[in-house]
Protein backbone atom coordinates (compact mmCIF):
# COMPACT_ATOMS: atom_id res chain seq x y z
CA UNK A 1 0.00 0.00 0.00
CA UNK A 2 1.39 3.41 -0.97
CA UNK A 3 2.08 5.84 1.82
CA UNK A 4 -0.16 8.89 1.78
CA UNK A 5 0.88 12.12 3.40
CA UNK A 6 -1.76 14.11 5.22
CA UNK A 7 -1.60 17.79 6.07
CA UNK A 8 -1.85 18.73 9.74
CA UNK A 9 -5.37 20.04 9.11
CA UNK A 10 -6.41 16.71 7.59
CA UNK A 11 -4.88 14.84 10.54
CA UNK A 12 -6.79 16.89 13.09
CA UNK A 13 -9.99 16.40 11.09
CA UNK A 14 -9.45 12.61 10.99
CA UNK A 15 -8.75 12.57 14.73
CA UNK A 16 -12.05 14.37 15.35
CA UNK A 17 -13.85 11.80 13.17
CA UNK A 18 -12.14 9.06 15.18
CA UNK A 19 -13.29 10.69 18.44
CA UNK A 20 -16.91 10.61 17.26
CA UNK A 21 -16.70 6.95 16.28
CA UNK A 22 -14.84 5.97 19.45
CA UNK A 23 -17.46 7.72 21.60
CA UNK A 24 -20.07 5.46 19.94
CA UNK A 25 -18.11 2.46 21.21
CA UNK A 26 -16.51 1.46 17.91
CA UNK A 27 -13.19 -0.41 18.40
CA UNK A 28 -10.00 1.49 17.55
CA UNK A 29 -8.96 -0.96 14.82
CA UNK A 30 -12.31 -0.58 13.06
CA UNK A 31 -12.19 3.23 13.29
CA UNK A 32 -8.67 3.24 11.86
CA UNK A 33 -9.78 0.98 9.01
CA UNK A 34 -12.62 3.41 8.22
CA UNK A 35 -10.17 6.33 8.20
CA UNK A 36 -7.67 4.46 6.04
CA UNK A 37 -4.83 4.54 8.58
CA UNK A 38 -3.15 2.05 10.92
CA UNK A 39 -3.76 2.07 14.64
CA UNK A 40 -0.08 2.90 15.15
CA UNK A 41 -0.54 6.01 13.02
CA UNK A 42 -3.63 7.00 15.00
CA UNK A 43 -1.74 6.74 18.30
CA UNK A 44 1.20 8.71 16.90
CA UNK A 45 -1.16 11.41 15.61
CA UNK A 46 -2.87 11.58 19.01
CA UNK A 47 0.50 12.14 20.64
CA UNK A 48 1.49 14.89 18.17
CA UNK A 49 -1.83 16.61 17.38
CA UNK A 50 -4.09 15.38 20.20
CA UNK A 51 -5.49 18.61 21.63
CA UNK A 52 -5.13 20.88 18.62
CA UNK A 53 -7.84 22.52 16.58
CA UNK A 54 -7.61 22.68 12.78
CA UNK A 55 -6.29 26.27 12.67
CA UNK A 56 -3.72 25.50 15.38
CA UNK A 57 -2.46 22.49 13.43
CA UNK A 58 -1.87 24.68 10.38
CA UNK A 59 0.01 27.20 12.49
CA UNK A 60 2.11 24.40 13.99
CA UNK A 61 3.03 23.15 10.52
CA UNK A 62 4.04 26.65 9.42
CA UNK A 63 6.13 27.14 12.57
CA UNK A 64 8.05 23.92 11.90
CA UNK A 65 8.99 25.03 8.38
CA UNK A 66 12.16 27.11 8.08
CA UNK A 67 11.74 30.49 6.36
CA UNK A 68 12.28 30.42 2.57
CA UNK A 69 15.50 32.45 2.82
CA UNK A 70 16.94 29.99 5.32
CA UNK A 71 15.88 27.04 3.16
CA UNK A 72 17.56 28.47 0.05
CA UNK A 73 20.70 29.34 2.03
CA UNK A 74 20.87 25.82 3.44
CA UNK A 75 20.46 24.37 -0.06
CA UNK A 76 23.23 26.62 -1.37
CA UNK A 77 25.57 25.53 1.44
CA UNK A 78 24.79 21.86 0.79
CA UNK A 79 25.56 22.42 -2.90
CA UNK A 80 28.93 23.99 -2.09
CA UNK A 81 29.83 21.18 0.28
CA UNK A 82 28.88 18.57 -2.33
CA UNK A 83 30.89 20.43 -4.98
CA UNK A 84 33.95 20.39 -2.71
CA UNK A 85 33.56 16.69 -1.99
CA UNK A 86 33.18 15.61 -5.61
CA UNK A 87 36.64 16.64 -6.88
CA UNK A 88 38.25 15.33 -3.70
CA UNK A 89 36.57 11.97 -4.21
CA UNK A 90 37.67 11.87 -7.85
CA UNK A 91 41.21 12.83 -6.87
CA UNK A 92 41.24 10.21 -4.13
CA UNK A 93 40.14 7.60 -6.65
CA UNK A 94 42.99 8.55 -9.00
CA UNK A 95 45.70 8.46 -6.33
CA UNK A 96 44.62 5.10 -5.00
CA UNK A 97 45.19 3.32 -8.29
CA UNK A 98 47.99 0.81 -8.10
CA UNK A 99 51.13 1.12 -10.23
CA UNK A 100 51.34 -1.09 -13.31
CA UNK A 101 52.43 -4.62 -12.55
CA UNK A 102 55.65 -6.05 -13.85
CA UNK A 103 56.27 -9.69 -14.43
CA UNK A 104 58.36 -11.29 -11.73
CA UNK A 105 59.17 -14.98 -11.90
CA UNK A 106 57.99 -16.95 -8.89
CA UNK A 107 60.78 -19.51 -9.01
CA UNK A 108 64.34 -18.84 -9.95
CA UNK A 109 66.12 -21.40 -11.98
CA UNK A 110 68.53 -22.64 -9.31
CA UNK A 111 68.70 -26.22 -10.37
CA UNK A 112 71.55 -27.09 -12.66
CA UNK A 113 71.78 -30.38 -14.43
Amino acid sequence: MARQQFSPEQIVHKLREADVELSKGTPVKQVCRQLGITDKTEYRWRREYGGLKVDQAGALARMNQPPPVLRSTAQAIRGLIDAERRPAAALKHQTQSSPPRTHTPLLKDTCSH
